[in-house]
């Protein structure tokens, strides 16, 4: 289950306290997390050069990584330095539900875009007659009935 960004910005809203620009080259930045310790290089991407001077992200996320910023539209958020991030970023695990069987094993997480990320033919299966097909537009409403599905089938959910 490779790790896909939904450019919906929840992991990096918190992170400025964990990463330190100590200097600035142009579009390099050195850096350190303090996180894990580590120090790194960050680049800008060609969008992050175009996206980084722009500030306004921190009125609303005032913790918010530093290399944070607002995506193309209104709903989405980019990491400028998406290809050179460190580690503690890139093993991260993005989910809205994460599905263990009953040893407690991860079998499944369900991403932004009630998309399901799984190799469990069984929970596919599942996934795609009970779970896709609830109507509701509301993500709360839609996640809930969700969990009480795949808990009556024996998984466990964390939301």
């Amino acid at each position: 289950m490779p790790f896909r960004c939904y450019q919906c910005g929840k992991c990096c809203t918190a992170h400025g306290q964990y990463i330190t620009i100590e200097s600035r080259e142009g579009s390099v930045f050195h850096c350190k997390s303090s996180m894990t310790g580590e120090r790194f290089i960050g680049q800008l991407t060609e969008i992050g050069k175009e996206a980084f001077e722009d500030k306004t992200i921190f009125s609303t996320f005032p913790d918010a990584c530093p290399f944070l910023r607002q995506g193309r539209s209104d709903k989405t958020y980019i990491c400028t330095i998406y290809g050179t991030m460190p580690s503690h970023c890139r093993a991260l695990e993005c989910y809205v539900i994460l599905i263990k069987d009953s040893n407690g094993e991860v079998v499944g997480k369900v991403r932004d875009k009630r998309q399901l990320s799984t190799d469990n033919d069984v929970l596919r299966t599942l996934y795609n007659s009970h779970i896709l097909p609830i109507s509701s537009k509301n993500e709360v409403v839609w996640q809930k009935e969700a969990k009480k599905i795949l808990t009556e089938a024996g998984y466990k959910v964390k939301m």
